[in-house]
């Protein structure tokens, strides 16, 4: 009940105030649903994130508050178009072009999004309170790891969670959110926000760890030393806030963690598992597909036909695995007109982050904030390597706030904090 009370919340005060407010509230409540889903909330009925995304559309194209609308189209919006173009070209040329298809309609609906959210957030105040939106969507991550607590395995795998129903990219979602919590910590400002962003960072790094995903374990080790490297000042203090962390955490483990996280380091255990064997024949066969197909591969979602006939016995027309990796997954299902334009927008938001972080640095909050994107990025893709995570909005609403930070906001002053 509370938690269909909490979907009613978000859907009717996203959509009142985008209607009657700011178009940007719509936007905000949108972002909290990528993760509080519909699904668990047993709000199906009424479809809730379309009706916010037509709501903020609407409320956007209709309202005075925008004059020039759609007038931001930064590179990172052409290379967008790049990518979405090569994955319609890539489901004419599928095997299962139904399947190719509905994912490249999803890409169409990301597209829109960041076009809506590089357009509408042109305020300190806006980027922080989307950037609250996505820390209440991690807050619903680890109540769920809470809340399906024996029901789920021995590995736990968030069942009913849309996007990050898989416990690896469950374990990615929550290690790219993790930095604006531990920002909160160091520049919470009133003591109940640091109190309620330590207590955050425990259940988000327990939840991460419980589900014995290695590429989680290699995130968070990503998170830490980048954590060292951009904040120097406060090395010491992260240093011992994440092992008291580890520390207070250890004694949830699931029993096959040590072993399974010690065989990322012993070459033998390496050569005798076979989910990393698998995983290299799968990263081979990729590349093998993108010779094939190189300018815009086999089409979205399609790799597992291939993987499930040549590495797996299956027939073909039979579903195998998935690439398991980010990377090979753009190259393989999307070639040239999908991996150069992602790798283009993220080479451009790191050179945008950084842009912008000298752009205010009299402003120690918003510093901290911009490298806690850097920094959720470097842990994200380091995460990704291993599983497959082109379909995941997050990752694109990462590039859109550093266009944001760069070119919509003015240096803010005392009362943006």
């Amino acid at each position: 009940m509370l938690s269909f009370l909490l979907g009613i919340i978000i859907v009717a005060a996203g959509a009142i105030a985008a209607m009657s407010v700011d178009c940007f509230w719509g936007l905000a409540a949108f972002a909290c649903l990528t993760h509080i889903t519909p699904q668990q909330l047993g709000i199906t009925q009424i479809r809730p994130a379309f009706l916010l995304a037509m709501v903020t559309l609407l409320s956007y194209l209709l309202g005075s508050l925008y004059n020039r609308k759609f007038s931001n189209t930064p590179v990172e919006f052409w290379l967008f178009v790049v990518m979405v173009l090569g994955m319609f070209m890539g489901a004419y040329n599928a095997y299962d072009r139904p399947l190719a298809m509905s994912h490249f309609i999803i890409y169409v609906k990301y597209l829109l999004y960041f076009w809506l959210l590089i357009n509408i957030i042109n305020s300190a105040w806006k980027a922080r309170w989307f950037v609250n939106a996505l820390m209440l969507s991690a807050a619903w991550l680890v109540y769920k790891c809470w809340d399906l607590r024996g029901t789920t395995g021995a590995r736990f795998e968030n069942i009913g969670g849309g996007v990050v129903g898989d416990g690896n990219q469950y374990a990615a979602a929550l290690i790219l959110l993790l930095p604006l919590v531990v920002v909160r910590i160091l520049h919470g400002g009133r003591w109940y926000i640091r109190v309620g962003a330590v207590l955050g960072v425990f259940g988000m790094v327990m939840s991460i760890l419980i589900t014995v995903s290695r590429g989680g374990f290699l995130g968070l080790a990503a998170l830490v030393v980048s954590f060292a490297y951009f904040f120097r000042s406060y090395r010491l203090k992260i240093i011992i806030t994440m092992f008291a962390v580890f520390i207070s955490v250890y004694p949830f483990l699931p029993p096959q963690y040590i072993d399974r996280i010690s065989g990322i380091f012993d070459s033998t255990k390496i050569e005798e598992d076979t989910s990393s064997q698998s995983r290299l024949a799968f990263w081979s066969l990729a590349v093998d597909v993108w010779k094939r197909y190189p300018v815009y591969g086999c089409g979205l979602r399609n790799f597992i036909y291939y993987s499930g006939y040549e590495c797996e016995g299956k027939e073909w027309g039979e579903q195998g695995h998935v690439a398991h990796s980010l990377w090979f997954e753009a190259l393989g299902e999307g070639g040239v007109m999908v991996f150069i334009p992602l790798v283009g927008m993220i080479g451009i938001f790191f050179y945008r982050c950084n842009k912008c972080k000298r752009k205010f640095s009299g402003n120690v909050f918003y510093v901290s904030e911009i490298t806690a994107l850097q920094i959720g990025m470097i842990g994200f893709l380091v995460s990704a390597t291993f599983i497959n995570r082109l379909i995941y909005e997050p990752l694109y609403w990462w590039f859109g706030l550093a266009y944001v930070y760069h070119k919509n906001i003015q240096v803010p002053d005392s009362s943006d904090m």
